[in-house]
C-alpha cells in the first residue's frame, strides 16, 4: 500500500511538473504578443482609427487579451491573466425554448408481444422474415405505415430540459415526474403533418441465432422528405416559434390540419418554479398555445430573430428569389416594417450568418455577397449596400463563424480568423492549425473594399510548437474608435 502511495505521489509530481513546463514555454513572451501585418489589398490608412481585441489561450489556463490599434501607426497592448485550472466559458443553448422535430428512427426493437405501429410494425415485419444470425434489411415507404409525422419533442429552458417522443412512448414518466408530459402530449397532437407520399427509409436489424435482436438501424432512403427545422425565439413569459412548410425538394406540405392555421405559434410559460423537492421546474401553459402571426406556406422562411428589449420580432423569408426582413410587433403581433434586401434571382439563396447589432445588420449570403442594414433613430431598416465581400486578390480569405464586424456608419470593419500549415519537427510532417491571428478587411458606404491585410500573431503554434487556440467564438471584437 505504501509502495503504491509512494509511485502515486511520483507521477502526480511529474504530471505537475510536465505541465508547468508547457505552461512555462507559452508564458515566456506573455508581454509581447506581436502581429506581422501582410497587406493584401489597398492601403492600411483604410484601418485607422480601429481597434481589434484578439482573445487568445492555452488550455483554457493562460489567456491573452491583446488589443491591437490598426492603421499607419499600429500600437499592440496585452493583458495576460493566468488560472490555476482550466476556465470553460459558460455553458449556452443556441436554441433555449421549444423544439420540435420530426423522429422516424423506430422505438428501440424488443421481441414481445406487444403490437407494434408505425416504423416499429416494419421492423416486426422485418424481424419476423430474418433467419437467425442474420442480418435484414428493407426499404419502406413511410406513409405505408404512418399517416402523420411522429414528433420528438424538447421543451428547453435554462433550468430544465424535457423531452418526449411520440414515436417511442413515454417511458421515462415515472423517473421524470415533473416534467411536462402533458404538455408534451398536447403537442404532439396539435401538430399533424401529413407524411409526404413519396419518403422512403431503410431499415435494418441483426439477429442472434437464439432469434433475439442485437441492435437496430435505419435511415432515409431517397425521395422526398421534410423536417421539423424550429426557428424560435424566446420572451420572460412566452415562446415564438415556426418552421419553414417546405420538404427538401421544395414540395409545400400540408398545413391544413394545424388547428389554428399555419404561422408563428406562441406558447407562454412561467419559468423558475420550485417544486416540493426544491427542484427549479418550468411550467408551460399549453391551453395559451395559438397562431399569432399568419404566414404564407410557400414562403422559404431562413431565421428569426428577438430584439435586445425584446419588443419586436424580427422574421427573414425569401419569395420568388428575394430576401426580405420583416419586423413584427410582440405586442400587436402586427407588421411594422418589411423591407427588400437582395433579389437572388431564380435559385434561392441562402444566409450564412447574421450580425445582429443595436444599431446596425450585417448578413453574409450566398453568393459571396455582404449586406449592411442601417437603423433610424426612428427604428426603420434602411439598406446601406449589397457588394461581393470578396475580390480577387483575397483568395486567401474565406469566411467563418468567428467572423465579428463593426460599422460606424461611414466604414466596415470585418475581422476573421484563417488557418495555417507548419511543419512540426517532432512528428516530421506539416499539420494545419488555426491561426492566433486575424484577417482584416475594410469596405466603405457604399461596400467597396478599402483594404484588405492579414495579421499573424507569436502565439501562433507554428512558432512556439505550443498548442495556443482563440478563445472559442468570442476571439475578436473590432470597434471603430469615436472620432
Amino acid at each position: 500500500m505504501r509502495k503504491a502511495t509512494i509511485a502515486m505521489l511520483l507521477l502526480l509530481v511529474i504530471s505537475i511538473g510536465g505541465v508547468c513546463v508547457a505552461a512555462a514555454g507559452v508564458h515566456a513572451p506573455h508581454d509581447q504578443v506581436v502581429f506581422t501585418e501582410q497587406t493584401f489589398y489597398g492601403d492600411k490608412s483604410a484601418a485607422e482609427g480601429l481597434e481589434v481585441v484578439v482573445r487568445s489561450t492555452y488550455n483554457e489556463q493562460l489567456f491573452w487579451d491583446t488589443s491591437y490599434s490598426a492603421g499607419t501607426s499600429p500600437d499592440t497592448k496585452t493583458l495576460f491573466a493566468f488560472s490555476a485550472i482550466p476556465e470553460l466559458p459558460p455553458s449556452e443553448s443556441d436554441f433555449i425554448g421549444l423544439d420540435i422535430e420530426k423522429d422516424i428512427s423506430p422505438e428501440r426493437f424488443y421481441d414481445t408481444e406487444q403490437p407494434k405501429v408505425g416504423l416499429a410494425k416494419a421492423y416486426q415485419e422485418l424481424f419476423d422474415a430474418t433467419a437467425p444470425g442474420e442480418e435484414g434489411t428493407a426499404v419502406v415507404r413511410l406513409k405505408d405505415y404512418m399517416d402523420h409525422y411522429p414528433l420528438h419533442i424538447l421543451l428547453e429552458l435554462p433550468t430544465e430540459l424535457d423531452w418526449f417522443d411520440s414515436a417511442e412512448g413515454t417511458a421515462e414518466e415515472e423517473f421524470y415526474p415533473n416534467s411536462n408530459w402533458d404538455v408534451m402530449r398536447q403537442l404532439t397532437e396539435y401538430f399533424k403533418i401529413p407524411v409526404l407520399e413519396n419518403e422512403f427509409f431503410e431499415i435494418g436489424l441483426n439477429k442472434t441465432m437464439d432469434g433475439k435482436v442485437s441492435g437496430t438501424f435505419g435511415g432515409s432512403a431517397g425521395g422526398d422528405s421534410f423536417d421539423f427545422h424550429l426557428n424560435t425565439v424566446l420572451t420572460d413569459d412566452a415562446c415564438y416559434f415556426t418552421f419553414p412548410a417546405r420538404s427538401w425538394e421544395g414540395t409545400i406540405i400540408d398545413t391544413s390540419l394545424l388547428p389554428d392555421g399555419y404561422g408563428i405559434f406562441r406558447m407562454g410559460y412561467q419559468p423558475n418554479r420550485v417544486d416540493e423537492s426544491g427542484q427549479e421546474i418550468c411550467d408551460f401553459d399549453i391551453e395559451s398555445l395559438d397562431m399569432v402571426y399568419a404566414l404564407d406556406p410557400s414562403v422559404y422562411q431562413e431565421c428569426m430573430y428577438l430584439s435586445e428589449d425584446e419588443t419586436q420580432i424580427y422574421l427573414l423569408t425569401q419569395k420568388d428569389g428575394v430576401l426580405y426582413l420583416t419586423v413584427i410587433d410582440v405586442e400587436t403581433m402586427t407588421t411594422v416594417q418589411e423591407l427588400e434586401i437582395i433579389d437572388f434571382g431564380e435559385e434561392r439563396g441562402g444566409i450564412h450568418k447574421v450580425h445582429q447589432k443595436e444599431d446596425y445588420w450585417v448578413l453574409w449570403l450566398t453568393g459571396g455577397k455582404l449586406a449592411v442594414l442601417d437603423r433610424t433613430p426612428e427604428g426603420q431598416f434602411v439598406p446601406k449596400f449589397c457588394e461581393p465581400y470578396d475580390d480577387p486578390d483575397i483568395e486567401e480569405y474565406s469566411m467563418s463563424m468567428y467572423s465579428e464586424v463593426d460599422w460606424n456608419g461611414e466604414r466596415l470593419a470585418v475581422v476573421d480568423m484563417f488557418d495555417i500549415e507548419y511543419f512540426d519537427e517532432v512528428k516530421q510532417y506539416h499539420r494545419g492549425c488555426r491561426s492566433c491571428g486575424f484577417w482584416l478587411l475594410v469596405y466603405d458606404e457604399t461596400g467597396e473594399m478599402l483594404y484588405a491585410g492579414r495579421y499573424d500573431s507569436s502565439l501562433t503554434p507554428g512558432y512556439h510548437k505550443q498548442s495556443c487556440s482563440l478563445a472559442y467564438e468570442s476571439a475578436f471584437e473590432p470597434r471603430w474608435k469615436e472620432e
